[in-house]
């Protein structure tokens, strides 16, 4: 009827959950179930086309996950799949794998149903084209992919089925085994949700460029060298941009992978204010 597909998902509910209520559905609850009814609004932000079709392979294959041959990005979206659909790791559900844990849906057919609904109703109205950022970095890291923090920490190892990174909030996380520093940027920041040490002033200055404002201890002397030596040390940074943590439903936004950034210039110290440039 026009609506944003948020206003479906938000305040704990789901497509499922809201049909129940208006009998036109109906399926016994349980553990999963609650976890289903909270947690599959995770996928309302995905926009990988690769993504929403291997949930929707899962999903019509009764839960049950098939790897292609060398698919380790197959093994990644396996996991940030289970997160957004279970929330906790897999020892909190009993579960001893990732894959035995989404072959419970075999048992859930009313989810299956919405979750294929939802992922064709996504694919339908996909808006920017996404494409592996390359260089080095992980094969299920899109440009322009919208992911959660939980979702980026998945795709670069950090959060796997017995270890969550939940409520990880450090606006730089370095990955050290490929050399790079992530970089968590919220545009519009409030007093509720960052302290006066965390306001950095962060915004777009053109297509291809952006200022960021370092953490407060980095100077250009001290632990900011890495950045105006970022030639010389070969280290990536790897910028993900959101406008504001809570869209207009409640909901957390998730971020843009703005991709990989080249130092141009800096000026000023703790912080430092440092425009980079996007390589695409």
């Amino acid at each position: 009827n026009g609506q944003d597909i948020r206003l479906i998902y938000k305040n704990s509910h789901c497509w499922s959950s809201l049909k129940k209520e208006a009998h036109l559905c109906d399926y016994s609850e349980d553990e999963n179930t609650r976890r289903f009814t909270k947690f599959i609004d995770n996928l309302v932000h995905i926009n990988s086309i690769a993504y929403l079709k291997f949930i929707q392979k899962v999903m019509n294959n009764n839960g049950v996950v098939v790897y292609n041959n060398d698919s380790d990005f197959e093994k990644t979206y396996a996991v940030m799949l289970y997160y957004s659909l279970y929330g906790d790791t897999i020892d909190k559900i009993g579960a001893k794998s990732i894959e035995e844990a989404l072959k419970r849906m075999k048992d859930y057919p009313i989810f299956r149903s919405e979750i294929i609904e939802l992922t064709d109703y996504l694919i339908s109205h996909l808006e920017t084209k996404t494409f592996p950022v390359g260089e080095g970095m992980p094969a299920s890291l899109e440009q322009y992919g919208c992911y959660t923090r939980e979702e980026i920490f998945t795709i670069f190892g950090r959060q796997t089925a017995v270890n969550t990174m939940r409520g990880q909030v450090a606006g730089v996380v370095k990955i050290d085994e490929l050399n790079t520093e992530l970089f968590f940027v919220t545009l519009n920041k409030s007093d509720k949700d960052f302290s006066a040490e965390t306001m950095y002033n962060d915004y777009v200055v053109s297509e291809n460029e952006f200022r960021w404002e370092s953490q407060n201890k980095d100077s250009h002397q001290g632990t900011g060298r890495r950045f105006v030596e970022q030639a010389a040390n070969g280290k990536k940074f790897l910028l993900f941009v959101r406008e504001n943590k809570k869209d207009g439903y409640g909901n957390t936004c998730p971020f843009i992978c703005f991709g990989l950034v080249n130092y141009i210039c800096s000026k000023d110290d703790k912080p430092m204010k440092i425009n980079w440039q996007t390589h695409q």
